[in-house]
This record gives structure tokens, C-alpha cells and sequence, in this order.
């Protein structure tokens, strides 16, 4: 029987012998449609890994409490010691909780000191209401505070922070990137821009027609090859890869194939897939795993990043029973009863694969996690159905929770919070534009008051950001990737 190694080569192989990566061989035969269940499996995980653990906030006293000193006597301290112990036993049974500060803008005689417990630093996008200076991106402590324009913010309609935390790239309503603090610029006409996973390259598609650039993170922003036909660039975690759509007649992108670009050697190759396509985590691999839509768009296969070999990682059987849910056991399912895959992107880890499926005329949106090598899924806990919502982005915390945000025309919008443990953990989070810290123990929304801070475990326990009305964007450095289906 053909047995296949899914972290060293992504072949088929004859041997019955481990692989020399040291990972079980899998039998062909498991990933055919036919041997996988119509529902998920009860019980745990397989015991070969657990998933990750949530990662506990540690409890943090609202003020430091010192003890200590000398006296005549134990006696006059009893009641010292009983408010010591009646103060631990409240700070004990009180949960961290994030501190929202007012916003602090420059000539302000007010100071605050950013909350320990917050990312160090948040960037935001004023939006000119109530007669400000118009859209400015601030730069400020975690909890908003202590907030100051940088050069190159100005006119800012958006901005994205590199995962190194070192660089800014803001958008301004002419199109033209502005890299902060270094103050480079390329445009005008800019669409897209996204830096690479370590923070020295940024991909930028810009113009109509459109074309993609690879620039370098410095002061001039300096193109490192020449721009070619592309848009909607996707990183491998490496860095050595990009995937791109390619545009055709009248910058419309082409539903079947897309490339793949070797930054590199300036190399570019033809992928006959469909979109979307994302790249698998590539610790422990050989290669550099490539994830896309099969070309008939009913099943996920995995494949060198040239296009070349490559499995079925997800059937179209798995697909179309997660697409029929749990509330509909009776219902056949098939790929004309659901709409077509719109988002992938892997958990850190490699074990999950998040899949999103769009409405269509007949059907509503879908959102799952698939374990590809024991075929478990785990849907979305709230329906989307009801809304005719589908999802619009995915992004991963690093203790492998996944934010879902769908949306329904013509404003309606819906955030959850999915943890794959045990059946699954789906939390509906009251805001929008939502985005992780990056420990993944808090959530940065939007609310119809403002800004708000969510404990990521208990929704419940939630802060506003006091002035954040007039902020159209925010994000703490520096988010997880996100990945969204827009091209």
C-alpha cells in the first residue's frame, strides 16, 4: 500500500519504515473519501499530541503591597495583619484585568503609566471627527496612553505593523506607503501592502492593473526586483516564497491558477490551483509546503511551492460534511450545497487548518478547523446561517485560538473566538475589526462607543479605552498574521 510522510517530502512511499524526519507513516488509503466519518469523531484528540494548553493571565495586584518592619510587640500589628490577609484574599479572588487609560495626545499635562499587563505599545488611526486634525496615525502605550504623531502618519487611512516590531508601513489616502520611523515612501497607487515574516522585506501591489514589488525595509525603500503581474501576496513562514493571484482582462484575478515567487533567485512559477493558497509552518520540514484549492475547488491539496508533487490533504468528502453541520444530520451532503473555500490559514502549530466557506445564492457561510491527519473537525459553535454571514478573515493567537470575523450586507458584522479543545470552544466577541495581543490573552475591538479591551478566556471581563471614539483602526505591536479573503 502507498503510505505517505505529511513532514518530510509530502510524497507517496512504499516503504513500511519510518520516514527519516522520524513522523508516522500514513496509509493513502485514509485521506480517500470514503474512509472518512460524516461527523466528528467523540472524544479527545488522538494521543499522539494534545492541543496546547490556554494560556492563564497571571493575577496581578492592583498595587504593591509592602510588609515588614519592626515593633515592641506582635499586638499592635493584629490589625495590620488581618487587613493584609482580608487584601490578599480579595486580590486572590479578583482577576486581572486590563486598565483602560484616556488617550493622551502631546501638550496634555496629564501622565499616565501603561498597564503591566498590556502590550507595550498600540498603534491607532484618528479620524478627524469633531474637528481634529484629520486622519493621523498615533503611536502609544498599550492602554492608549501617552499617545504621539510620528512622522509620516499624516492623511493615514491604514497602517500594518512587521512582526519584528521594528518598521510601520502606513497607507495615506493617495496610496503612497510610508515606512515609520525610517520615513521611506513608495507610491502613489498603492493597494496592498505586507511585510515579510521577518520584518526586512515588504510586498506591495500597486496599481490598477495591478503589479506586485518586493522593496527592502529601509530608509529609501528600495526595490529589490523588478515588479510583475500580482496581487494579494502571502508570505511562506521562511520568507523565501511568495504566493500571488495574477490579474487578467480588467485587473479582474483569474479563478483557476495562480504564482509562486522565489524572492531570492527572482524566480516566478505557474501553480495550476485555485485560490486561496496559504503556506504550512516550516519548522521541521524538508521543504516549504504550499496549501491550496484543488483545480476543481472541492478539495485542499498540499504541494511543493513550485506546484509540482502533491496530496489531497482535505477531500471533498470532509469538506461537504462540515459544510452540513451537526443540525442537518439527514441532509446528503455534496459541493453543490455549499459555497465555494474562500479562507485557509494554518494554526501555529501545524496542526489545525482553519477553512471558510462563502455564501452563495442557495447557501451560507461556513467556518471549521480540520485536523488533516486524523480528519477531526470543529465547527464554528454559532451559526452563521441565521445572518447569511460568511467569513471574511481568520487569525491565529499562538496558544491556537482562531478569531473569525464574518460579515453580512449590508453592515453587519460578527466576531467569534474558536478553541479547539475537546468538541470545541466558540465564543461570540462583542466587537469588530477585533486583533490578539501578542501573548493571545487579550482582544483589541471595536464597539459602537469605541475601543475595548476582552479578556480572550472570559469575554465577559472587558474595558473601554477612554477617548477611542473617534479611532477608525487599532492594533497592538505586533499581531499575528491575519488572513482575509479579499483579493
Amino acid at each position: 500500500m502507498e503510505r505517505w510522510c505529511p513532514r518530510c517530502e509530502w510524497m507517496g512511499r512504499s516503504s513500511e519504515q519510518p520516514c527519516r524526519c522520524g513522523a508516522s507513516l500514513i496509509d493513502l488509503a485514509e485521506l480517500e473519501p470514503r474512509r472518512l466519518p460524516a461527523s466528528p469523531p467523540p472524544g479527545p484528540p488522538p494521543p499522539r499530541r494534545s492541543p496546547p494548553a490556554p494560556t492563564e493571565p497571571d493575577v496581578e495586584p492592583a498595587g504593591e503591597i509592602v510588609a515588614g518592619g519592626r515593633g515592641g510587640g506582635w499586638w499592635p500589628v493584629v490589625p495590620i495583619v488581618v487587613l493584609l490577609v482580608v487584601g490578599v484574599s480579595a486580590v486572590l479572588r479578583t482577576r486581572a484585568r486590563p486598565v483602560a487609560r484616556p488617550t493622551i495626545h502631546p501638550g496634555a499635562t496629564l501622565r499616565a503609566t501603561p498597564s503591566p499587563v498590556l502590550p507595550a505599545r498600540l498603534a491607532y488611526i484618528t479620524g478627524g471627527l469633531d474637528g481634529g486634525p484629520g486622519p493621523v496615525l498615533y503611536l502609544a502605550a498599550g492602554d492608549g496612553s501617552l499617545a504621539a504623531a510620528p512622522g509620516g502618519g499624516d492623511r493615514a487611512t491604514s497602517f500594518a505593523w512587521s512582526p519584528d516590531g521594528s518598521h510601520l508601513a502606513v497607507r495615506d489616502v493617495g496610496g503612497t506607503i510610508h515606512l515609520v520611523p525610517e520615513g521611506g515612501a513608495f507610491g502613489p497607487a498603492v493597494r496592498t501592502a505586507r511585510f515579510a515574516n521577518g520584518g526586512g522585506l515588504l510586498a506591495v501591489c500597486v496599481g490598477d492593473t495591478p503589479n506586485l514589488v518586493v522593496l527592502r525595509a529601509d530608509r529609501a525603500l528600495t526595490q529589490v526586483w523588478p515588479g510583475f503581474p500580482g496581487c494579494a501576496p502571502v508570505w511562506s513562514r521562511d520568507d523565501n516564497y511568495l504566493a500571488y493571484r495574477i490579474p487578467g482582462a480588467g485587473g479582474r484575478f483569474a479563478d483557476q491558477g495562480f504564482g509562486v515567487f522565489n524572492a531570492h533567485l527572482d524566480l516566478r512559477f505557474p501553480v495550476t490551483a485555485r485560490w486561496p493558497a496559504t503556506w504550512a509552518p516550516s519548522p521541521g520540514y524538508a521543504i516549504t509546503p504550499l496549501t491550496a484549492v484543488s483545480p476543481d475547488g472541492r478539495a485542499v491539496q498540499v504541494m511543493d511551492p513550485r506546484g509540482g508533487q502533491r496530496r489531497t490533504l482535505v477531500p471533498a468528502a470532509l469538506i461537504d460534511h462540515a459544510a452540513a453541520g451537526p443540525a442537518n444530520p439527514r441532509l446528503r451532503p455534496s459541493f453543490a450545497s455549499h459555497g465555494p473555500i474562500t479562507l485557509l490559514s494554518w494554526s501555529p502549530d501545524g496542526q489545525w487548518l482553519a477553512i471558510g466557506l462563502g455564501a452563495t445564492g442557495r447557501s451560507n457561510g461556513t467556518a471549521f478547523l480540520v485536523d488533516p491527519l486524523s480528519g477531526r473537525t470543529i465547527l464554528a459553535g454559532v451559526p452563521l446561517a441565521p445572518y447569511r454571514l460568511q467569513p471574511v478573515s481568520f487569525s491565529w493567537s499562538p496558544s491556537d485560538a482562531l478569531l473569525i470575523e464574518a460579515t453580512a450586507p449590508p453592515r453587519y458584522s460578527l466576531t467569534l473566538e474558536v478553541r479547539p479543545l475537546g468538541t470545541g470552544v466558540t465564543i461570540r466577541i462583542p466587537a469588530v475589526q477585533a486583533g490578539w495581543s501578542p501573548d493571545g490573552r487579550w482582544i483589541l475591538g471595536r464597539t459602537p462607543a469605541g475601543w475595548t479591551i476582552v479578556d480572550a478566556e472570559q469575554p465577559s471581563v472587558a474595558e473601554p479605552v477612554v477617548g477611542s471614539q473617534t479611532w477608525t483602526s487599532a492594533q497592538w505591536c505586533c499581531p499575528p498574521p491575519v488572513v482575509t479573503g479579499a483579493g
